[in-house]
């Protein structure tokens, strides 16, 4: 009987059923919005210290900012879904993190190369080599994804398994990472308003409310809540679209307005912190692990499902740079060193998000035709693929 692996899995429930993997429409529109928020975040143009500058379009600003919050979540997201759908090789999926642990190090040293003349700072091997393993603020510490990533892929051999042979330790995995890191930002939330209403408090709660117990505390613990979200949304997509389909109600416009009013609900919450503390969030990188940017996230994913390709300009363009993320991701930071302290200062009134949109997508376009010649060049292309 143990040398009948077929009667084994049938006995556990570890039937294993592959799906095949293919080209997602919407997953490349998702990471192409992924990909745009995090240039229109690193861009940034517009004046969002509501503490600085109390004016109206500042405090417009500052609410409607957050939805840029999706950003790496989104990437998050849009990884579980495809790996989830594909046929796990443990060997080569070592491989790929050893290479991309390899390349993010490769890549945060020809940054800061580039960096150093751009700045007109320039290190000795010691301060060099401290900067790489420090990832550098202000230089390249936007390489944290990279790490963020990783940590996931070491777990996700795992999460495979349980979702291929025993769906049931899936879902348990699903809820408790959901729990313990957006759950934990929920409570946290929850609290502190009820605390502000009913007893006028001006305490803020914002710690981990599950002590020492809970293993999704680190920065990267809503990483691995968005990619098992992936995961189980990307492997159960037809029965999830079909319950979708029967709910009153749920369509483009309402799932639009939804994120609308997450989104305000989200920078409401940073100045309703502001006001009780005197420090205002950042409600993009301190909004990644919140409810408010799940409840968008998946309102994006089901607002996607109805976009296709036609092949046409607008579609290849978001195509491409679904398909070129990553060199996109690794050099931008150059191109914002070189414009933030040479091109800005030329240009009036860049104090708009029309401006800051823009400017997103010529720095993103250009980083886009760079890796596709970085693709193109032999053994040079290894850097990015």
């Amino acid at each position: 009987m143990f040398k009948n692996g077929a009667l084994i899995k049938k006995q556990f429930g570890l039937e294993r059923k592959d799906i095949s993997a293919g080209r997602y429409d919407n997953i490349d529109l998702i990471e192409f919005l992924a990909m745009l928020f995090v240039m229109i975040y690193h861009t940034t143009t517009v004046q969002w210290n509501i503490l600085a500058d109390a004016s109206v379009w500042t405090y417009i600003n500052y609410i409607v900012r957050p939805i840029l919050a999706t950003c790496v979540p989104l990437f998050f997201f849009a990884n579980g879904f495809l790996l989830i759908n594909k046929k796990f090789d443990l060997k080569k999926h070592i491989i790929k993190m050893i290479r991309l642990i390899i390349l993010t190090f490769i890549w945060g040293a020809i940054d800061l190369l580039l960096l150093m003349p751009i700045e007109g700072q320039w290190f000795t091997l010691r301060e060099f080599v401290d900067a790489l393993w420090s990832w550098k603020q202000g230089w390249i510490n936007h390489l944290w994804y990279m790490g963020a990533l990783i940590c996931v892929y070491i777990f996700f051999p795992l999460i495979k398994l349980t979702f291929d042979y025993n769906k049931k330790i899936f879902n348990y995995w699903l809820v408790v990472s959901i729990l313990l890191s957006i759950g934990n930002s929920a409570i946290a939330m929850g609290l502190t308003f009820a605390n502000y209403i009913l007893r006028d408090g001006s305490t803020v709660f914002d710690y981990n409310f599950f002590n020492m117990f809970n293993p999704f505390a680190s920065m990267y613990g809503f990483s691995f809540a968005f990619m098992s979200l992936g995961c189980f949304i990307g492997g159960n997509k037809e029965k999830i679209h079909e319950i979708i389909k029967k709910i009153p109600y749920i369509n483009t416009f309402s799932l639009a307005a939804i994120i609308l009013i997450s989104t305000l609900m989200l920078g409401a919450w940073g100045i309703l912190v502001a006001k009780l503390t005197g420090y205002l969030p950042d409600m993009v990188w301190d909004g990644y692990g919140t409810i408010f940017t799940a409840i968008n996230v998946l309102g994006i994913y089901f607002i996607s499902s109805n976009y296709k390709y036609k092949g046409n300009i607008v579609n290849r363009y978001i195509r491409n740079i679904s398909q070129n993320t990553l060199g996109i991701y690794y050099f931008h930071v150059v191109f914002l060193h070189l414009f933030s302290k040479y091109l800005l200062p030329l240009i009036p009134h860049v104090d708009n998000y029309l401006f800051n949109i823009l400017y997103a997508f010529c720095v993103m376009t250009l980083c886009l035709f760079i890796s596709m010649l970085i693709k193109s060049i032999p053994v040079v292309k290894k850097l990015l693929m």
